[in-house]
């Protein structure tokens, strides 16, 4: 049943929980160090009892009426003293804040379990606090060195200001406070202040002034703390360094009374109090409470009695009270409530046989205090039925007496136990009493046991436990034991013990309890075992002989020996089957041996000894001198003792031979030849071959077994080694001396370099033995060299020419020989073999070359002078190839070949050829009409042209005067180099019914010749104006920006005259050169009286036989044309009929001032409006428009046949090189619809092209006739 503690034990707990604070107990000066006690240590504390702090952390009580100052614990503040401490009654706890730390603002506990905690950080910190004490909210009134006092609730750590009138309370600069119930008692010097305390609905503090009083008697020392007493509310405070204890007889008191003197203690910081009882103000705390009922009963719970009500367990309050509770599940709760209640109650299960776990909750209230308080909680009832019990195991079993065990579970507090025992199995014979008892009235299972006495001697008992309240009876299963008797031997005898057979046999005694058995003297035979618990004897014997040892039968009744002797026997095993060596003519002593018990003996059972020993019987021993020949023995020797089997053991192995040499003989060894031989010994063992002195040849090994030597020799040479053949009986040693030959292998087959004509001196060699010989095998050393053929010597010197060379070597002796293909080359500096130049000639592709013999090859470099302009020189094959460049003219430079042996140069000196421009007076060439027919339509005429009317033999080119007349239609010629393709292009256009002329600039072929392609039948009059030739030619062409020199409707107005000449200044005008050999004219007769023709030509000489222009009566008509100039600079202009001319120049030649010479005589299409390419359209060139033609690259002028088609109207058309604006002049005059072509020499602008101009809407196609460029 549950036992309730009393109110007082709720004091022995606080006290218990102070206990365990005093870890470290302080010597108080004044009091026995006999008599210091812990805090409480002596009983229950008697309140009043003062808290306080003294030096080192410590904490002390003090009962002023007793004067029991006791240690109580120490703090663990490290940063400084625990100050405004109190006591809390509703956890038993102290609580307080640092003193000393500027920035600690923690909130400390000693609890009553004694542990030191830091709870936290208050909020808003409070620091360096000097005084506190609890109010009767459960706050911590706490006082700081700011003069402002706080209200700390310890539960959220919050501080809130202690306000009078709304302003923080500076309570009189106080260091400590004493609360009892609602006034708070200040110290400061010796002035006491007082002050009414209201709380509010949060347990927060305000404050107002009560008193001020001034104390005599004594001067309280400031910063420590006042105790109240009893409930008169006498104050006690410390005073002076003496650290007096005053008092005060009331707070209403201003006289202190001195109660006891501390010596020796520095007491610091802040002190607390605990009450006589508790404080009427604390909060009640209603704790569980639990309580055992039996089924079918009620428990009645009274308060103060046992069991208790339940307020008794509670806490807190003055006067506590049930203000309310609740129904229990299974039984009836009976309690009063309401004033006057005690917590009194009963409990009855609503069923009679409910067993089990049940619950109710009550309130308890504390109505006095304002605001009221109260708490709730649990009471548990367990409700019990019949007791269980258990039958346990017996103790103490003895030969005549034993302990008999069970539990009881009471289940009710009126249960009695007793045991039932007796020999019968069903107790139907029972012997009945009383259970010696632990208290058997509590909820758990109580162990319960009965002692026996005069049992007999090894009988079984049994037994069993019961239980009885006033539910029924319980019994225990039946339980049993035997009392115990001393042991007695009942077998003693052991079977045979052979070495190695397994062996298991045992003694035995009896007695109870059944005897453990122990050898006690001697020991069992090797490798047997006695188990202690059955007395087996088990195992295998490992050793022979007599054995006696005594084992001792022994249970907890006593011990009884028996000694056992005997002796364990062995079947023959051999310990020794190993015979010395056996040598002919050696004694030979040893012996076999096998153990046994008893000893065995010895006989040969198969084979025989070797011939001369002998075997004996009663030892094993072998003895005798083995006699010739040695070699192999097999026999078996058997040993037998009566015991088991006999044993037997097969000996073989050899009498040994001391060796003998049989084959000392070696072969040839030659080098890199296989070699295979050896050397042989007679012996028993067979001997083993080791060179015992030198080395065999390298690559030579000796088989140890064997004797064989074998191996590929790598080297040559004489060698000298010794063999020693050896076995168990001795050694015998051969020395071998003799050659290692070899044939001829290659050590040197470099040669130094050969050079021709220096003397070489350099040798091959081959090793070999004997010394090898040299030869020439396959083709022939350079000239010039010969090779010795007993040294390998090379000698001599090279011959020229030099080159590759490839020989074969030969080095031979006896044992054979090598051969080496030698492959190299003889050097050679460079030597000129071909210094002869073609002729240049400017504008001319040019491709020869030097040569120089060297070996290695040599290269080539111009290491004076340069070339001419145009060409570049091979540095790899000395070829000099280009286009001979302008200016032409005298050249000289040196050429340098060189290679790695040395190098040779070579001066050139000479001139470049020109193809300068041959200016003719104009001549016939072809007239079809002198054999009146004319070049059919679709045509192609060959016409030579050098050689021809001054035509130099040597001219690439030639300058025409083509005329049209008398044509089928209209139409068109094409002029171009006999064996190449004709071009799509015109050099002359016509009309039917008109004669036209133009000119034209066509290269020749190899064999002088011009084609000439017309389109429809007419008659063709060719003349020639000039010539290009290098032999002849004086000037390259100098194309400039056409300018007009004469135009007879400005100048002067009147017509040139039928039959005049009119003389012309052209050198140096209009931007011909001062030196001009010749001029490039277009020449135009406008307006002429009747039908008529124009002739051009230089100044000083006949009027040619020929014709520049042609015309109608009232025509215009532009030709192109060619003319040299006469000595004066001049050049001169005949008409057949009186007409207006135009002269403009596009062009000279010039030695000075011209750099072109034709490079190509390519005749192509490079513009035709008609056509949509790159640069046109299909469309007609505009009034006023330029078309940009562009021209091959490398050309510095060009000749072109521009023919204009469909004009619009009357106009010209100017072809000129590209510039801002089109120069006055013009090389085609047309009139509407006319199709009309002339021959226009251009320059051609940096960004290759020339521009055409046209005054009147029109078609324009252009030609390429001959490409300028720069010589």
């Amino acid at each position: 049943m549950n036992h309730r503690r009393a109110q007082p034990l709720l004091v022995v707990a606080c006290v218990a929980a102070v206990l365990l604070l005093a870890a470290n107990v302080v010597m108080i000066v004044g009091v026995a160090a006999s008599a210091v006690p812990q805090a409480f240590a002596n009983g229950v504390p008697v309140c009043p009892r003062g808290f306080f702090q003294v030096s080192a952390n410590h904490f002390y009580s003090v009962a002023p009426a007793t004067s029991d100052y006791s240690a109580i614990g120490s703090d663990t503040v490290a940063s400084g003293d625990l100050n405004a401490i109190g006591y809390r009654t509703q956890d038993h706890s102290i609580y307080g804040v640092v003193s000393t730390a500027a920035s600690l603002s923690d909130l400390y506990r000693i609890d009553s379990a004694g542990v030191f905690t830091d709870v936290g950080p208050i909020t808003p910190p409070v620091y360096q606090p000097q005084g506190g004490d609890f109010t009767i909210s459960g706050h911590l009134l706490v006082y700081n060195s700011a003069d402002n006092w706080f209200d700390i609730n310890v539960e959220t750590r919050v501080a809130t200001p202690v306000l009078v009138d709304g302003v923080a309370w500076d309570f009189a600069r106080a260091l400590d406070i004493v609360v009892v119930g609602d006034v708070a008692y200040g110290f400061s010097g010796t002035i006491l202040y007082t002050a009414t305390l209201t709380i509010d609905g949060a347990g927060v503090t305000t404050a107002i002034y009560a008193d001020v009083r001034l104390i005599t008697g004594a001067s309280p020392r400031e910063r420590f703390s006042s105790a109240w007493s009893d409930s008169s509310g006498a104050l006690y405070f410390f005073r002076d360094t003496q650290h007096r204890l005053y008092s005060l007889a009331s707070p209403t008191s201003t006289s202190a009374v001195l109660v006891a003197s501390l010596v020796d203690m520095s007491v610091q910081g802040d002190g607390a109090s605990c009450p006589t009882a508790l404080s009427p103000y604390a909060a009640p705390t209603a704790n569980p409470d639990a309580y055992s009922a039996s089924a079918g009963y009620t428990l009645t719970a009274t308060a103060g009695a046992t069991p208790a009500g339940v307020l008794d367990n509670d806490d807190g309050g003055s006067a506590l009270e049930v203000s309310s509770f609740t129904a229990a599940s299974h039984g009836e709760v009976t309690m009063a409530v309401g004033a006057g209640s005690t917590g009194s109650f009963t409990y009855t299960p609503t069923l009679a046989n409910f067993v089990g776990d049940d619950s109710f909750t009550y309130i308890a209230a504390d109505t006095q205090p304002t605001p009221a308080t109260s708490a709730s909680t649990t009471v548990a009832i367990h409700v019990t039925d019949v007791p269980t019990v258990t039958t346990l195991a017996a103790t103490g079993i003895g030969e005549t007496a034993a302990t008999l065990h069970g539990t009881v579970n009471a289940r009710s507090a009126d249960t009695t136990v007793a045991f039932c025992w007796g020999t019968a199995p069903n107790l139907a014979s029972c012997i009945a009493a009383a259970a010696t008892e632990s208290p058997v009235f509590g909820i758990e299972d109580t162990s319960v046991s009965l002692d026996l006495a005069t049992l007999a001697t090894g009988t079984t008992y049994y037994y069993r436990v019961s239980g009885t309240n006033a539910v029924d009876t319980a019994n225990g299963a039946i339980t049993s034991f035997t009392t115990r008797q001393q042991p007695a031997w009942t077998d003693t005898a052991l079977g045979a013990m052979v070495v190695g057979v397994a062996f298991t046999d045992a003694v035995a005694a009896s007695g109870v309890l059944p005897p453990t058995y122990a050898i006690t003297v001697g020991a069992l035979p090797i490798g047997l075992s006695l188990a202690e618990s059955t007395g087996a004897i088990t195992g295998t014997p490992s050793h022979s002989g007599a054995f006696a040892f005594t084992i001792a039968a022994t249970n907890l009744s006593g011990s009884v020996d028996q000694e056992f002797t005997g002796t364990v026997d062995e079947s023959p095993q051999w310990t020794d089957v190993v015979l010395g060596q056996m040598v002919v003519g050696t004694l030979f002593a040893d012996a076999v041996l096998a153990a046994g018990m008893p000893d065995p003996a010895y006989a040969v059972t198969a084979g025989a000894l070797p011939s001369g020993l002998l075997l004996s019987a009663n030892t094993g021993s072998i003895t005798g001198t083995p006699t010739a020949p040695g070699g192999a023995f097999d026999f078996t020797v058997r040993a037998a003792n009566g015991i088991g089997d006999a044993t037997l053991h097969q000996f073989t192995g050899y009498v040994f031979e001391a060796p003998a040499w049989i084959d000392v003989t070696l072969g040839q060894v030659v080098v890199g030849t296989s070699f295979a031989d050896g050397v042989s010994a007679s012996g028993v063992m067979a001997p083993t071959y080791a060179v015992s002195i030198g080395a065999l040849p390298i690559g030579l090994w000796l088989n140890a077994t064997t004797g064989a030597i074998t191996g590929l020799p790598s080297a040559f040479g004489a060698f000298t080694f010794t063999v020693a053949a050896s076995n168990v009986s001795g050694e015998v040693e051969h020395q071998f001396v003799g050659s290692v030959y070899q044939p001829p292998v290659w050590s040197d087959v470099v040669l130094a370099e050969m050079l021709v004509g220096a003397a070489f001196n350099d040798d091959i060699r081959a090793a070999g033995l004997p010394a090898p010989t040299y030869s020439v095998m396959a083709r022939a050393l350079p000239i010039g060299l010969t090779l010795h053929a007993t040294s390998g010597a090379i000698t001599g010197t090279p011959t020229a020419p030099g080159g590759d060379f490839d020989v074969t070597l030969k080095a031979s002796n006896s044992f054979g020989h090598v051969e080496y293909r030698f492959v190299g080359t003889v050097y050679q500096a460079p030597t000129w073999t071909d210094v002869t130049l073609a002729a240049m000639t400017m504008g001319e592709s040019f491709a020869d070359g030097l040569a120089a013999a060297a070996i290695p090859t040599p290269t080539y470099s111009v290491t004076a002078g340069s070339l001419p302009a145009g060409l570049s020189l091979n540095v790899v094959t000395g070829a000099i190839a280009g286009i001979v460049g302008a200016p032409g003219g005298a050249f000289d430079f040196t050429v340098t070949a060189t290679n790695a042996k040395g190098s040779v140069s070579y001066r050139f000196v000479g001139s470049v050829a020109l193809y300068g421009f041959v200016a003719m007076t104009p001549a016939r060439l072809l007239d079809t009409r002198d054999g009146a027919v004319k070049y059919p339509a679709g045509s192609d005429h060959e016409l030579l042209m050098v050689g021809r009317s001054g035509v130099p033999s040597d001219a690439i080119a030639v300058l025409l005067s083509v005329t049209a007349t008398d044509s089928d239609g209209s139409g068109f010629i094409t002029l171009y180099p006999c064996g190449s393709s004709r071009p799509w292009a015109s050099n002359l256009n016509f009309v039917f019914g008109l004669t036209v002329s133009n000119a034209a600039s066509v290269f020749v072929d190899v064999n002088g010749r011009v084609c000439i392609y017309t389109s429809v039948a007419t008659h063709v009059v060719i003349d020639v104006d000039g010539a290009w030739s290098s032999a002849s030619g004086s000037g390259a062409l100098h194309a400039f920006t056409p300018a007009r020199l004469v135009d007879s409707r400005v100048s002067s107005g009147a017509k040139l005259a039928a039959g005049a000449i009119h003389e012309l200044v052209v050198a140096g005008v209009g931007g011909v050169a001062p030196d001009a050999t010749a001029v490039v004219l277009s020449v135009t007769a406008t307006e002429p009286d009747w039908a008529g023709f124009v002739t051009v030509y230089p100044c000083g000489g006949a009027r040619p036989w020929a014709s520049n222009v042609n015309f109608a009566a009232g025509q215009t008509v532009s030709t192109p044309a060619t003319s040299a100039v006469g000595a004066l600079g001049t050049i001169c202009l005949y008409s057949s009929a009186p007409t207006h001319l135009v002269v403009d120049v596009m062009a000279d030649f010039s030695p000075s001032a011209g750099s072109g010479v034709p490079i190509s005589g390519q005749v192509e299409r490079l513009a035709d409006t008609r056509q949509i390419t790159g640069s046109t359209n299909g469309n007609k060139l505009g009034g006023g428009a330029v078309l940009h033609v562009a021209v091959p690259a490398l050309a510095t002028a060009i000749t072109l046949n521009v023919t204009v088609t469909e004009p619009t109207a009357a106009g010209f058309v100017t072809a000129y090189p590209c510039t801002a604006t089109p120069p006055f002049v013009s090389n085609v005059n047309f009139v509407s619809g006319q199709t009309v072509a002339e021959a226009v020499t251009v320059a051609v602008s940096a960004s290759s092209e020339i521009c055409v101009f046209a005054s009147v809407p029109t078609h324009v196609v252009v030609d390429l006739s001959v490409s300028f460029g720069a010589g």
